[in-house]
């Protein structure tokens, strides 16, 4: 019977793991937004940058898909504020929804972001108010160079971020 309480708690323990590993690096990855803000920035965000660093960049990735699957959409847009994300009220993004660079992400009243969406704003994405993206949508601001033989992302080519304007709507898998 022992043997059998301790295996549950040893699954029960793994599978909260990534959580718990997610709440450990948190402020770590909200101060990493103050790194540019001189030497004070930089040494309060170097705990975060050092486990980046080990883990090829990982963490933010991990963290980012993971908020997604929050089931509280006040806590996820909670989340996205405290990430420096602008989201205005009355904003619903629904389960699976995975915003890339939240601190680049501008969302106006009234917007509701449908399930499994994925917005990636590296260099910046802006909604107005009442814009509907529905299931499945994915919005890129930065890709691949195709022609690159080792299809690295161009960091020379023009950045342009993503404007979408007031209630526009976006259908399933655009």
């Amino acid at each position: 019977m022992d043997i059998i309480v301790i295996l549950l708690c040893i699954i029960i323990f793994l599978m909260n793991f990534k959580w718990i590993f997610i709440l450990f690096m948190f402020p770590w990855i909200v101060l990493d937004k103050f790194r540019e803000k001189g030497k004070i920035g930089y040494i309060a965000s170097l705990p975060y940058k050092v486990c980046e660093k080990m883990l090829r960049g990982g963490i933010m990735r991990f963290a980012i898909f993971n908020i997604g699957t929050i089931p509280s959409n006040s806590l996820r847009k909670l989340i996205y504020r405290m990430l420096c994300g602008r989201i205005e009220s009355n904003v619903t993004i629904h389960f699976g929804t995975e915003i890339r660079c939240p601190r680049k992400l501008r969302i106006g009243k009234g917007t509701i972001i449908g399930d499994n969406a994925i917005l990636d704003a590296r260099c910046g994405l802006t909604m107005g108010e009442n814009v509907n993206l529905s299931s499945n949508v994915s919005i890129y601001t930065l890709q691949h160079d195709h022609r690159d033989p080792y299809f690295r992302g161009n960091e020379t080519q023009k950045k342009m971020s993503v404007e979408i304007d007031d209630r526009v709507w976006l259908g399933s898998n655009v």
